[in-house]
């Protein structure tokens, strides 16, 4: 399993209301045994502590898996998508997703 959460604004001095879910890894072998539902919950711990009050993330369109363990999470889509090609030199095409975080 791995996370990684960063801040969604360079500048630092500014409020930090929304972070952003950069990454969210789980090997197929642990799908299904409610690891990725743990992450997303202590991440969202984890920004509510800091005073968060959204995370957001990108995920890619057809990757149904991933968006419905998202969805599960309580994350809705933001109505932003993208597509990118510096990760793989390939586009790909994203969806913003986000979490409203209660104070």
């Amino acid at each position: 399993m791995r996370c990684w959460v960063r801040r969604r604004w360079a500048n630092h001095a500014k409020v930090l209301a929304e972070l952003e879910l950069w990454a969210l890894n789980v090997h197929p072998k642990g799908w299904g045994k409610g690891l990725a539902q743990a992450l997303l919950a202590a991440v969202a711990e984890e920004a509510r502590q800091l005073g968060a009050t959204v995370l957001c993330l990108w995920c890619m369109e057809a990757n149904l898996h991933a968006r419905r363990c998202y969805e599960l999470a309580g994350w809705q889509l933001g109505g932003q998508r993208r597509c990118n090609d510096w990760l793989t030199g390939m586009p790909l095409h994203e969806l913003d997703y986000l979490l409203l975080l209660p104070r």
